[in-house]
């Protein structure tokens, strides 16, 4: 517990170290503000003129925009300490309370507790109160001081705890009274180290918000002395624009980084530019394994239509209808794709085998529209046989009807085929006269010519 001790104190005082340098720059802050007064003073006092003022409104807007963040950054610092002194005040009067209330039974130990100084009451309506530094550092010296003499007090409690175990291993019946005065003990040793952690939860807050401000009006004044040049010189050696510039460089972008350099005008590091030259290095060797990737791709292609291009060209003359018959043998150009990377002749020979064939696959398929002829007339027959009764009404006719007539009606007869009329002509009897017989043998002659004529006129239609 000691050591926790001396932990809250250095911590502490690396938060004054950084109030103090805080402090210097606000006074190099100051003295560059009354000098630019001064200056924008000394213009107006000589130059009346309505132009001049106008010309010299530029350099007021100046002075009033540098003023108006100086005074907005004291405003943010005064918050930054009012907050600090509200927080150990109230810690201080909770210790406190909590001494009284249960470490009283020791009358020296309430009178090391007692504070020697009279503490203004904290408001917490007034949050941009100044209160004195010094009543920080001493309210933080009296909460150290208040819990170490609270830590004596338990290791005294510790020691009158060991008494009274031996006394009840000797054989007093005295167990329940050790028990409930351990439990004590071991209260006020958790209450202690509960204090102890509010304190340090304090110091990382404090160190967190007072290295943020520094950052902040540090460059405030970077700023301001890059854009005027003053005589005098810029930063002591505990504000150095490098030191907090890289404190800066794990919380921030490149780009921001690189913008606040160029407003307060510092020079990179050596790291920072290694480092850079290394990222730098690193997107380059990126970018070459991607060119190298993409170029191999395209080699790779190259090479593909290179092995492919001569099985490809034949096809540009095969027929639409011939192209499914084909794929007869497939896996041969696609079993094995890395022989075609390889470009062994024996694979293409191969591959150009079935397309030296393909002429023949045309010749076939340009002769089966004539298979199909012989069906077409087939249903040509069919319609015949349909009207085979009408074709019995030349047996009621006169046998001496001459040839101009029958063609008049050629319409209306129907096609008989090719092997029908000889069985409907009836064969003449013996009886018949022989004018007769010589008018069937016209009217014969005649309907084979009708006939004749219309398979003509259909073959040319088709």
């Amino acid at each position: 517990m000691d050591t926790k001790f001396n932990e809250l104190k250095l911590t502490f005082n690396g938060i004054k170290n950084i109030r103090e340098e805080i402090n210097s720059i606000f006074t190099n802050l100051e003295q560059r503000v009354a000098k630019l007064k001064e200056l924008y003073k000394d213009f107006i006092d000589h130059n009346t003129t309505t132009l001049f003022i106008f010309g010299l409104d530029s350099f007021y807007f100046q002075n009033k925009l540098i003023d108006i963040e100086f005074s907005d950054m004291k405003k943010f610092y005064d918050l930054i300490m009012n907050r600090m002194y509200c927080e150990y005040y109230k810690l201080y009067k909770i210790i406190l309370d909590y001494c009284h209330g249960n470490l009283c039974d020791d009358s020296k130990f309430i009178d090391s507790i007692r504070s020697k100084t009279e503490y203004p009451v904290y408001k917490d309506l007034e949050p941009y109160k100044r209160y004195e530094f010094s009543f920080i550092d001493e309210l933080h010296d009296d909460i150290t001081n208040t819990l170490i003499a609270a830590n004596n007090y338990l290791n005294n409690k510790k020691h009158i705890l060991e008494s009274y175990r031996l006394r009840s291993n000797v054989g007093l019946n005295i167990n329940n009274f050790v028990s409930t005065y351990e439990f004590e003990v071991t209260t006020i040793d958790s209450q202690i180290s509960l204090f102890c952690s509010y304190v340090d939860f304090f110091h990382e807050l404090h160190l967190k918000y007072l290295k943020r401000f520094i950052t902040k009006i540090q460059i405030l004044y970077g700023q301001v002395n890059h854009d005027i040049k003053f005589d005098e010189v810029s930063l002591s050696k505990k504000s150095d624009k490098k030191k907090y510039m890289n404190e800066m460089k794990n919380e921030l972008d490149k780009d921001t980084m690189r913008a606040i350099r160029s407003s307060i005008h510092v020079e990179k590091s050596k790291d920072e530019t290694s480092s850079d030259s290394e990222e730098s290095k690193e997107e380059d060797e990126e970018v070459k394994q991607v060119n190298n990737r993409i170029q191999s791709i395209i080699d790779i292609s190259d090479n593909m239509q290179k092995t492919i291009s001569p099985l490809a060209v034949p096809h540009k003359d095969i027929p639409f209808m011939a192209m499914p018959l084909v794929n007869d043998e497939p896996a041969e150009t696609t079993e094995n794709p890395i022989v075609l990377g390889a470009e062994e002749p024996v694979c293409e020979d191969k591959a150009q085998e079935p397309i030296a064939q393909e002429p023949i696959v045309e010749e076939h398929i340009a002769q089966e529209p004539i298979v199909a002829e012989p069906i077409a007339e087939e249903a040509i027959v069919e319609e015949h046989i349909a009207a085979e009764p009408i074709a019995a009404e030349p047996n009621a006719k006169e046998p001496n009807s001459a040839d101009p007539v029958i063609d008049e009606n050629t319409d209306l007869i129907p096609e008989p085929s090719c092997e029908a009329p000889s069985d409907l002509i009836p064969e003449p009897s013996s009886e018949e006269a022989p004018g007769e017989k010589e008018g069937t043998d016209d009217w014969v002659d005649g309907f084979v010519t009708i006939q004749a004529k219309k398979k003509n006129k259909k073959k040319q239609k088709k």
